[in-house]
Parts: C-alpha cells; structure tokens; sequence
C-alpha cells in the first residue's frame, strides 16, 4: 500500500534494489494539485504491516505514474519472471484495492486475468480482462 492508494513491487531478477510503480495521484499533497509529498513523506506498507524504507521517488511529467527506490533488494514470496513478454500470453495481476483492506487476509488481495497486447524494445502494455 501506497500512502492510502495501491502499488506494484518490480523486482528485478538482477541488481540491489527493488521499485515499487504506483500512480503519481496517490503521491499529491492534496487531491488535483500536481505537487507531491517528498520521500520521506511517503509510507509503503506491506500486506503484513510492515513499513518499507525507500531511497527516491520520480514522477512522470506526462502519465499518471511515479517510481519509488528501494535501497535494498526485498525478500519476497514473489516468483520472479526471467522471460521477456510475449504477445498474446496470458497474465494475472494483483491488487490490494482500498475497499478489500478490510476484509479477510484471503480475501483482501484482487486477481486480475488478462494478457499482454503489445510489446516494444523497452516496454509492453497488458489488458486486464474486462478493463483497458
């Protein structure tokens, strides 16, 4: 979790640090401002409630998009992919949606099915079933 918004842990099969992509609205001081809290202003909680140091954040100029820097590689369950993305390939995602933070822990994460669309040198863009 993200401040009170939602956020995805990418981590690399190489390297020492891991990333977590989050909406860059989930980082306003105030709803439609367009300025962000600074690092240390912001708090990553993990499902089991623990909170996560982060070195640096950046937010894009042109998508609702921010990057924030963990300084050190996590431990995590997360099975790590090691194949590049191939068109038509099914995928799942995973969010933790604030109406489910409530619920049962095995209820409170979302499953969403869908497959990836289209793939360029530095990036790939996936549907989730239903959702653009």
């Amino acid at each position: 979790m993200v401040n009170d918004g939602s956020g995805v842990l990418i981590q690399p099969a190489l390297g020492n640090q891991s990333y977590i992509l989050t909406a860059k609205h989930v980082l306003e001081t105030e709803e439609n401002s367009r300025q962000y809290h600074d690092i240390d202003e912001i708090t990553v909680t993990k499902i089991n409630g623990d909170v996560i140091d982060l070195a640096r954040r950046v937010v894009s100029a042109d998508n609702d998009l921010a990057i924030l820097i963990v300084n050190s590689k996590l431990d995590s369950d997360l099975q790590i992919a090691v194949s590049k993305p191939e068109r038509n390939k099914k995928v799942l995602y995973y969010g933790y949606p604030a109406i489910r933070r409530n619920l049962e822990p095995r209820e409170q994460l979302r499953e969403y099915p869908g497959q990836i669309n289209e793939i360029e040198d530095d990036r790939f863009s996936v549907a989730l079933d239903g959702r653009p």
